[in-house]
This record gives C-alpha cells, structure tokens and sequence, in this order.
C-alpha cells in the first residue's frame, strides 16, 4: 500500500494511503529479464565461448607448429653435431673423442638458449623443454656408445704400442738379460691393466701374455744365433715352458743351429777367401775368427788350416816359368793341374765360394800367382751377369775353347796353359778396350791353328762365326779344311 509523508510533531513519518492497492512484481519483460532477455543472454554466452574456443584452438596449433619447428631445430643439431662430415663428433677417433661430452653439453646449451628464445610462451617453452630432454639423452647415448667403441680401439693400440716397443726393445737387448725380464714384466702388466679395465675373460688375459713372452723367447733365441749358438739352446731350455712349441722345438732349434753355424762358417770363410786372393789377408784375420764354431767362429782347426796356406801362399816363388809364355820348363804333371784347375773354376758346376776355395788352395800351392788369382776370381763373379755375357762371352768361349783346340791339334799341354795365362793376364786391360782384346786373342788362336796346319790361318778350331743369315756357326777342321757348322 502506499504511503504518505504525514508531519508529526518534530518528524515526518509514513503513513499508508487509505483505500489504494499497489501491485509489487514488476513484469520480466518490462525489466529486461523475460524470456527472450534470457535467449539473447545465452546465444552471447555462446559465442563468446565458441569464438573463445576458436581462438584457443587457434593458439594451441600455433604452439604446436612452433614446438614442431623447435623439435625440427633440434634433429637439425643432432644431425650436425654428430654426423657432419667435416665437424661432426663421430670423425673424431681415439684420444680425440674424449672431449666430446664437454663439446656436446656446450654446444646444447647454446642450442637451447637460441631456440627458447625464439618461442613465444610459456607453453611452447614446457613443450619444448621435454623434447629437447629427449634429444639430449639420445644423443648422449650416440656419444656414450661411440666414446666407448674408440676408448676400446684407442686403449688397445696403446696396448700393442706398449707391447710391440717392449718387446722390441727386449730382442734387440739380448744381450742383456735382466733388460729382457724388465720387458716382460711391463708387458704383464700392460695387459692385466687392459683386461681388468675392459672385463676382458682371464682366459684371453692369460693367453695374451703367452703370445707376447713367446715372441720374445723366439726373439732372443735368433738373436742369439748370430753370436753364440750355446747361449742359444741354453736361453731356449731355460725358458721352454714359456715358448709355444709350434714355433720352435728344441729338434728344430738344434737343426736351425746347425745350418746357421754353416751358413756363418760359409760368410766369415767366403769374406776371408776375397782377402787371401787380393793379397790383403793376414794371420790376424784368420785369429779374429777362430772362437768355436758355437761362439759364432770358424774353430780352431779350420783357422790352422787358412792360416797354412796364407803363410804357404806369402814363402810360395813361382816358377819363372810361369810368367813366360811358351811354358818352357813346365813338367806335364804341372801343366795339366793348372788347366784343369782353370777349367774347374770356371765351370758352371762349381759355385764361387768353392771356386775361391780351389783358388786359396792353387795360391798356396804357387799354381797360380795373386794377380792370376785375382783375375780369376773376378771373372768367375762375373759369369752371372747377364749384360757381362752379352758384352764378354766371346772371351769365355775362346778361353774355354782352348781346351778342345789344343786336343784337336794335339798341342802340348805347357803351351795350352801358357796360351791360359795370356788370356787371363790380358783381361783386366782388355775389359776397357774390347775390340783390342778380341782381335790379339783371335789372333793368337789362329796362329796356334796355324803352327799345325798352314791352310787354317784364316780361321781356328773351335772358332764361332756369325753367317749372312744371322746364324751362329762353330768352325771344325776336317783334314785341314775349314767347316762351319750351325750352333
């Protein structure tokens, strides 16, 4: 009911108004709350959520674009940092490996760094930041596994290194026994460090310390061959246990001393032999290498033996006869020695150790002088090389041809070896004037053809001739006339 304002003494109070009714609910249409107010309201509330949910779709693609291009970034840092062909982490080999890590965390450090600051929220950095874990433990797994394959590879190449120097060192101390044990003890222990760090099995520890003790073994063992044979065979029974007898048995080494105490005894004699027939040997040489056999000489013996003929050789006055060209005063017996000894010398079935063996002997003997002997020898070394038979075996066929010649035309045997001595002692001054020698040898053998037979001064038994049609021909006297007959 409404109400007027009535004065009451000092106040003014209200009073209803009589007879009126006043309705108090007011009509929601009216008031902006009806049912349509309530339509309009919700359709907004609608769009706003809808229009919200757009833009948040909106933002979470874009987030994830950006998140997909940081993961992008970050395969992209992987690829270069590990496999990249000229920086890439994976070309670094042995000891160079080792910094990779301390390079990695850097280098992703900075990676992060970089891309973070290129997203825009709060919500592409956490996305971000679990991607990037994973791609730092996956790389670091790739640099682990790669680190310990090239620690593996670089450890044991210092092993061998270690190993292989040691030993070395060892063999070519084998002399030196003590620096001997102090290499394999280094070696011991080179390898049991390199197992226990790499869980190697005891067996391979225990087989890899064979091998490498063996090596030396059979190291020291030749060594000690070329000096003393029984320091040899003692060092081999001392160390037996430690050598693998696949490599060497006692039998074998015993046949391997044997024929390396030969081969020595062949070396230091062949080397003497050369002195003796330059004249330039002495009895010193000879004592310088008359330790035993064993001790890496020759023996006792064997240096009597040479040292006989040296003083034989030096108290030995040829014949004047010797150095004259008809061989007057020459016994048969005498004449015969010497062309079969030059013939045996020269023959392809005597070696040139033996060929100067035979020519120490003739020395001794007086059946040739040093000069003689000289020639001889070089000669006989030179009847191996092919350019000194293409040049000078005109020469060693006329020399051998002497032989037959003189058979042939039944020539004494004193003249043949005066005719041998001329040959041999105009071969050093011949070796520079070729066509000079060719032509006073040639000369001489046909005067010796002649000396029998006055129509065969053109040409000498024995005589080689190249034809008009390149063919070799051997000349052959038949009655005193020459025939020619193919090579």
């Amino acid at each position: 009911m409404p109400t007027v304002p009535k004065l009451t003494e000092n106040r003014i109070r209200q009073t209803p108004v009589p007879g009126v009714r006043v309705s108090t609910q007011l009509d929601p249409e009216a008031s902006g709350y009806g049912p349509s107010a309530k339509k309009t309201t919700k359709a907004a509330r609608d769009l706003a959520v809808k229009v919200e949910n757009i833009a948040l779709a909106e933002k979470q693609k874009a987030d994830k674009i950006k998140v997909r291009d940081a993961s992008a970034k970050m395969a992209e840092f992987e690829n270069d940092f590990l496999f990249n062909p000229q920086t890439g982490a994976i070309n670094k080999k042995g000891e160079n490996s080792f910094t990779i890590p301390e390079e990695f965390n850097e280098a992703y450090n900075e990676k992060i760094e970089e891309i973070n600051s290129s997203l825009a929220n709060r919500t592409q950095k956490m996305a971000f930041t679990g991607i990037a874990q994973q791609y730092h433990s996956s790389i670091e797994r790739t640099i682990n596994k790669y680190i310990s394959g090239e620690r593996l590879e670089y450890d044991m190449q210092v092993t061998e290194s270690v190993l292989e120097n040691e030993s070395t060192a060892a063999i070519n101390s084998y002399e030196n026994l003590e620096r001997v044990a102090l290499a394999m003890d280094r070696i011991e222990t080179t390898i049991v460090d390199f197992s226990k760090t790499n869980g190697m099995p005891e067996e391979w520890e225990k087989a890899k310390i064979f091998d490498a003790k063996n090596k030396i073994h059979i190291g020291v063992v030749d060594n000690l061959l070329t000096k003393n044979t029984a320091a040899a065979i003692e060092y081999y029974k001392s160390n037996k246990e430690e050598i693998n007898q696949k490599d060497l048995t006692e039998y074998e080494l015993t046949k391997k001393i044997n024929a390396f105490q030969k081969m020595n005894v062949y070396k230091l004699e062949d080397a003497l032999f050369d002195k003796i027939i330059e004249g330039t040997a002495t009895v010193d040489d000879v004592l310088s290498i008359s330790m035993p056999v064993e001790e890496g000489g020759i023996g006792s013996k064997r240096a009597k033996v040479i040292v006989d003929k040296i003083k034989s050789q030096q108290k030995s006055k040829l014949k004047n006869a010797l150095a004259l060209i008809d061989g007057s005063g020459i016994s048969e017996k005498e004449a015969i020695t010497y062309i079969d000894l030059v013939d045996k010398l020269l023959s392809k079935d005597t070696d040139n150790f033996n060929a100067k063996q035979l020519l120490v002997d003739a020395l001794a003997d007086g059946v040739v002088d040093s000069e003689e002997g000289k020639n001889i020898n070089k000669i006989k070394g030179l009847l191996a090389d092919v350019n000194f038979n293409n040049t000078r075996g005109w020469w060693i066929n006329r020399l051998k041809g002497l032989k037959s010649l003189f058979n042939k035309e039944n020539l004494s045997n004193q003249e043949l070896m005066a005719e041998i001595k001329f040959m041999l002692n105009k071969f050093p001054e011949g070796e520079e004037k070729i066509d000079e020698l060719q032509q006073t040898v040639d000369a001489r053998l046909r005067a010796i053809q002649t000396k029998k037979d006055s129509r065969g001064s053109e040409y000498y038994e024995g005589q080689r001739i190249a034809g008009k049609d390149r063919l070799s021909y051997i000349v052959h006297y038949v009655n005193g006339v020459p025939t020619f007959i193919p090579e």
